[in-house]
């Protein structure tokens, strides 16, 4: 049975992004409909029983396909924002201390009226 990504969650009690990061890992594989519930009783072995008020009404209405595409779109560009804030620290603390590196260096050297006032 194909189950959407936050069906899965709520079968295995791991978070999105959890789940998110295993299909990029390749330990579950999605399909363009959802996940196989047999990949989550493979990685995961067992899964919560159906945890719905009486009667089989979830509290929530089913969420449709695009709406879950348009969720997992949102999370994938949310990670690759703060990866891309990572990487500008990163290299503005590289450059800063390159330029700190050649301050230090150009005040070492002797000035041109030094050479000649020795």
């Amino acid at each position: 049975m194909i189950v959407s990504i936050q069906r899965a969650t709520e079968l295995t009690g791991l978070s999105r992004s959890t789940i998110n990061r295993h299909i990029a890992s390749g330990k579950l594989t999605k399909t363009g409909k959802g996940i196989d519930t047999n990949d989550l009783i493979k990685c995961y072995e067992e899964l919560k029983p159906n945890t719905t008020g009486t009667g089989g009404v979830t509290s929530q209405p089913p969420i449709s396909e695009h709406e879950q595409w348009l969720m997992d779109q949102v999370e994938y560009l949310l990670h690759d924002i703060k990866e891309l804030k990572r990487e500008a620290i990163h290299r503005e603390e590289r450059l800063l201390s390159i330029i700190e590196s050649k301050l230090v260096a150009h005040d070492n050297t002797p000035g041109l009226f030094k050479k000649f006032w020795k």
